[in-house]
């Protein structure tokens, strides 16, 4: 189990500036 949703919150915010 990895924890894709702190993972991808990350990836997201960091892609979305």
């Amino acid at each position: 189990r990895k924890p894709s949703g702190q993972s991808k919150k990350a990836s997201s915010a960091a892609s979305m500036r």
